[in-house]
């Protein structure tokens, strides 16, 4: 019989120390989760019961608090097991529905693609008729009856020594405005171009006897460039628009062979 109570009090010291150690070890769970949740350190009356009834050295305290944070993201991510069981749920619908549904796209994005491929070879090949035919056009002119070709020939130089040469004239003449405009002063070779076109902005310089540019007098001249700029454009543009006009006119000689 003694030993018998005795056993049975030993056990319940045993479970006692048990639920004690399990309660020690709970209340560090709640300690950690607490701190980890609300983004802080663990407070000092935390820290010394896990010192003091587990023994954690501060590595121990260290890694449990990592682990903690690890252990509630995951939860977070892992959901409760309803969460799961739908989430399987969705799963197998979309792998299903891809299943069924991709193979009809895969389909569909092959018929569009043909029909996307016989556009282009129909755009190719007009576009390469087209160039045929206007190569078969400039050979049918260049076999025009001689006749044909020195009557083009004299009224093409009667063009382009009047209308023609007039246009070209303003069209260089606008270019180099422009090139004026654009210029940088300080570019190897500006100040001499300068001095050729408009020499009255260059200026001496009194002490070292060196030519300059005349920066505010320049400015000045550009903005009268510019001017004329905005003038001329227009009128070389009407006439390039009537000089290409009466060439092409004139070709009308030359399709003796044409339709």
């Amino acid at each position: 019989m003694a030993t018998a109570e005795m056993v049975r009090k030993s056990k319940t010291a045993t479970e006692f120390a048990l639920d004690q150690m399990l309660d020690d070890n709970g209340t560090a769970i709640e300690f950690l989760r607490d701190a980890v949740t609300e983004n802080r350190e663990l407070r000092y009356e935390e820290i010394h019961f896990l010192r003091s009834k587990l023994g954690w050295s501060d590595v121990d305290i260290s890694t449990e608090r990592r682990n903690m944070f690890h252990v509630l993201r995951n939860e977070r991510i892992a959901g409760t097991t309803d969460d799961r069981n739908k989430q399987q749920s969705e799963a197998e619908k979309a792998s299903q529905l891809n299943a069924s549904e991709g193979a009809k796209l895969d389909a569909k994005i092959q018929e569009l693609t043909a029909k996307r491929n016989q556009l282009e070879r129909d755009a190719r090949l007009a576009s390469q008729r087209l160039d045929d035919m206007n190569a078969a056009v400039a050979e049918l002119r260049k076999l025009a009856p001689k006749y044909r070709v020195q009557e083009y020939n004299e009224r093409r130089s009667i063009i382009g020594q009047g209308i023609g040469a007039k246009c070209l004239a303003l069209e260089g003449e606008v270019r180099h405005l422009e090139q004026l405009v654009h210029l940088d002063i300080n570019s190897p070779g500006a100040m001499e171009h300068i001095a050729i076109y408009h020499g009255d902005c260059i200026t001496i310089d009194p002490l070292y006897r060196t030519r300059r540019v005349d920066g505010g007098a320049w400015m000045e001249r550009v903005s009268e460039l510019q001017r004329e700029v905005a003038k001329l454009k227009p009128e070389a543009a009407t006439l390039r628009q009537q000089y290409d006009s009466e060439l092409k006119e004139l070709e009308s000689l030359l399709d003796y062979w044409i339709e």
